[in-house]
């Protein structure tokens, strides 16, 4: 699901060789600090106890070499799911058909694994690798979320045009002419673009009805149409904040600058001045925090087609800017960024406002290999070096996961009273 140009790319750091004990532990990279301590800018928090961490794996036979990959779609798979080093569940994903070990085809929600795909002209969806529903029409899941024991997705045409917003398979909202806006944005979470808003589930989209484009607010499967002012030039997002909607949209006197449209008022972000021109916005985003709306922009020069992306804080002030961004993620009011090499490699990457950098290359095989919540961080990097395995770096813990092969999502989860 979802391109996530940005997203992709990147964590992580110090190769290390592994044995086969199921408890071995690597020693944390040198110049890493350590989980928990204070760090500028405030003070890292202390996560609960009965926090688990789960992280879903590819595995191929010990003697196949998966990064060479002689025999695509042809060599033994499956998914396996760690609880921090221990095997869970595992899953066969070795077929042309069923299950696929695809990053944007699965996904993690309170320790389970749900999958999606195609089957003839219908969308399969699975928990845990047994089917749970399956409905008409081959979509690409755009949004996820799980209430109690219900299934919520948020579903885009493979080809053409076409939306659907369905809890266990049932549509609770269709349109056939609907375009889902804003994947591909760096750190977009599991939910994807179903949000949550005190409870509710939201997104927005667009739609052409006759000869105008019309953008439409879903709140729980009720959308309303959101006026625009004629001086409008683009929607880049729409979201539902406290029940109010906040939008980013840049106009012809703003001159590829996003300006934020939230409770009334509106401020024009975007510096006095770029290295080069600017050709367009793209990729930008508005992300709430305990102390207001945060907006990621991401703009494209007109030479060499680079893409810059600058992080506004809720006064306006500009926090950070940078070209080499591969993923932005926010828990509470701390932020963790993720940079990337030209070769899409990790280069660094900052947390509590300390920046580190990576002893040894590795990579991240999808979006959802890195998770900032409950005041915990943790990324599962794969090492360019084949010798060395997989592991979780969560602060002062690094733990090898005895496999051959490379892990596609994490999950910080604290249970519920009720699970």
């Amino acid at each position: 699901m979802r391109n996530f140009a940005l997203l992709i790319a990147l964590f992580l750091a110090a190769a290390l060789s592994c044995s086969d004990n199921d408890g071995w532990r690597a020693d944390a990279p040198r110049g890493f600090s350590e989980y928990g301590g204070s760090a500028p800018g405030g003070n890292a928090v202390t996560p609960p106890k009965d926090t688990a961490i789960f992280t879903l794996c590819v595995e191929y036979p010990a003697d196949y070499d998966w990064q060479r990959d002689s025999a695509p779609g042809m060599a033994d798979r499956a998914l396996v799911l760690f609880r921090g080093q221990k095997r869970v569940l595992e899953i066969d994903a070795g077929g042309t058909e069923g299950i696929r070990p695809d990053p944007d085809m699965n996904r993690l929600c309170r320790g389970q694994v749900y999958s999606d795909f195609n089957a003839g002209n219908s969308t399969v969806i699975c928990l845990n690798g047994q089917e749970l529903f399956r409905y008409e029409g081959r979509e690409m899941l755009m949004g996820f979320a799980v209430r109690g024991a219900h299934v919520y997705t948020l579903g885009m045409a493979r080809s053409g045009n076409g939306i659907s917003f369905r809890k266990d398979g049932e549509a609770l909202l269709e349109d056939p002419d609907g375009v889902l806006r804003g994947h591909g944005t760096a750190g977009m979470g599991q939910e994807g673009l179903l949000k949550d808003d005190g409870g509710a589930l939201t997104f927005w989209y667009e739609a052409t009805v006759g000869n105008r484009l019309r953008r439409y607010m879903v709140t729980d499967g009720m959308k309303r149409e959101v006026e625009l002012e004629s001086y409008v030039k683009k929607v880049h997002e729409i979201r539902s904040i406290g029940g109010e909607t906040a939008m980013l949209i840049s106009t012809d006197a703003s001159r590829e600058r996003p300006v934020l449209c939230y409770g009334g008022s509106s401020m024009q972000l975007g510096r006095d001045s770029y290295p080069q021109a600017l050709s367009s916005l793209t990729g930008c985003r508005i992300i709430p925090s305990e102390k207001g709306l945060y907006v990621l922009e991401g703009h494209r020069f007109t030479v060499g087609q680079k893409v810059e992306h600058c992080l506004w804080d809720p006064s306006g002030k500009l926090v950070l800017c940078c070209e080499d961004m591969a993923g932005l993620m926010m828990d509470g009011n701390e932020l963790a960024l993720v940079r990337k090499k030209e070769d899409g490699g990790l280069k660094s990457w900052s947390l509590w406002g300390k920046e580190h950098r990576p002893e040894d290359e590795a990579r991240l095989m999808g979006e959802h290999s890195v998770s900032f919540a409950h005041g915990r961080f943790c990324i599962a990097p794969v090492p360019v070096q084949r010798k060395f395995r997989p592991y979780i770096w969560a602060g002062k813990d690094k733990l090898a996961l005895n496999l051959n092969g490379y892990a596609i999502c994490t999950e910080i989860y604290v249970p519920d009273e009720g699970d």
